[in-house]
């Protein structure tokens, strides 16, 4: 994608999303070819059978999973991310994110479907999205208020404690923990961990 006047990418990406821009390009969402626009405030989703996904201003959180279908911990965190979703759905927007246009649709497929995965997919084949988020691990989180802010993003909890090695406790739920805070409207003190996982190949 050409940059703006030698905009930086980071720069360039984050001004696709603020100006009201419509903005269209292809990617995939639900296993199907989409047609995607984004203005400053919604971005829509449009698959041929006219069904869409939204992540617009309607007051909601948002909650992004970096996934990848091949990555084992991914497979692991599946569960955790099933008990977020059936725990704040209601109040928060869940998206799941491939950030490649290498992925098998297939195998995608049979992940959501061994791993009982019911949230929205997008298949974000020109990684826009991922750039976005500055995504560079999978799995890895990102908590976004109504307007697309970023409030919060790496690990799901610390679970992981590097590559290879799993807790035996988990001492901290910062995903979960920052989803409450978000909720009653409190200051998030944690922004940022390190996630831990399967590297982004970048386009």
């Amino acid at each position: 994608m050409r940059q703006l006047n030698n905009m930086p990418p980071k720069l360039y990406v984050r001004t696709l999303i603020i100006f009201v821009f419509l903005i269209f390009f292809s990617c995939n969402t639900d296993h199907q070819t989409v047609s995607r626009k984004i203005t400053s405030k919604v971005i829509s989703l449009s698959n041929f059978n006219s069904s869409k996904i939204e992540i617009n201003n309607n007051g909601k959180g948002k909650v992004i999973f970096t996934l990848d279908p091949e990555c084992p911990l991914c497979q692991s965190y599946t569960k955790e991310i099933n008990s977020l979703f059936q725990k704040y759905n209601e109040h928060i927007d869940f998206i799941n994110v491939f950030p490649s246009k290498e992925y098998n649709l297939k195998k995608i497929k049979d992940f959501n479907q061994k791993n009982h995965l019911y949230i929205p997919n997008i298949i974000d084949t020109n990684q826009i999205v991922t750039n976005y988020l500055d995504a560079q691990v999978t799995p890895e989180c990102f908590l976004l208020d109504s307007n697309l802010n970023i409030l919060y993003s790496g690990l799901i909890n610390d679970w992981i404690k590097e590559i290879g090695r799993k807790g035996q406790t988990i001492n901290n739920h910062y995903l979960n923990d920052n989803i409450t805070l978000f909720l009653e409207k409190k200051s998030i003190i944690i922004n940022k961990t390190k996630a831990i996982g399967c590297i982004i190949q970048k386009n």
